[in-house]
């Protein structure tokens, strides 16, 4: 009788104990996002720029890797101010690689705003499983240390051409380009790296897609009608 007395008792503070280290867990993971928040929000506005929880509005902004690519895709912690001048953003974005048993992958992704319209072009490491990347065969660029890094797609060869200059190329080879995804769609320059969103990279980013932006031939914004040197 006393054994199965005892039983009960443990069975009973086992169905006490159970909900209670669940609620608990519940209540720390709620601080510790709250905090955190609030860090980020502090963080935002030192600096000027503001911070927002989610960017649903953003998922259909950028035609360009990696967005639209996988399933339930999702953004998250969106930084958003300006960055010598220009509007920038920074953000956490989340899709699932294949449907059912893929993985899920969490991206860090810079956009800055260039100051005028160019065609699209996606530069994509070559070891990164994006379909429809390809080569840049045609373009002198599929060969040698550029093309053992990149992939390269772009709407306009001639854009091409002109923007992947052997200035621009020195550039991407460096290691803090390296194993990104980089693209230029319509008035933005994007970076994203697989990797959870650091505020500490923001600006280094920022710095990369600046000065690729510089590297810009003055005749290729000349034709989008903007001149650098106004």
């Amino acid at each position: 009788m006393a054994d199965g007395s005892g039983s009960m008792i443990a069975t009973v503070a086992l169905w006490v104990l159970i909900p209670a280290v669940i609620v608990g867990l519940i209540v720390l993971v709620v601080r510790y996002d709250k905090k955190r928040r609030e860090r980020r929000i502090q963080w935002a506005a030192a600096r000027g720029w503001r911070y927002r929880p989610s960017g649903r509005d953003l998922l259909d902004r950028w035609q360009c890797p990696p967005f639209g690519h996988g399933s339930a895709r999702s953004i998250t912690s969106v930084f958003s101010g300006i960055f010598r001048g220009r509007d920038a953003v920074s953000m956490s974005y989340k899709y699932t690689d294949r449907p059912g048993n893929g993985s899920t992958r969490h991206l860090h992704v810079v956009a800055l705003q260039l100051p005028a319209l160019l065609p699209a072009l996606q530069l994509v490491p070559d070891r990164m499983a994006v379909a429809d990347a390809k080569p840049a065969e045609g373009q002198g660029l599929d060969t040698g240390a550029f093309g053992e890094v990149w992939r390269v797609e772009g709407a306009e060869e001639r854009f091409v051409d002109d923007v992947l200059h052997p200035q621009m190329v020195e550039r991407l080879l460096q290691p803090d380009a390296i194993g990104r995804w980089i693209s230029i769609a319509g008035r933005d320059i994007l970076v994203a790296a697989r990797e959870g969103q650091d505020v500490e990279m923001i600006d280094p980013y920022l710095t990369l897609l600046w000065e690729i932006a510089d590297l810009i031939p003055r005749h290729v914004w000349a034709r989008a009608g903007y001149d650098p040197g106004a």
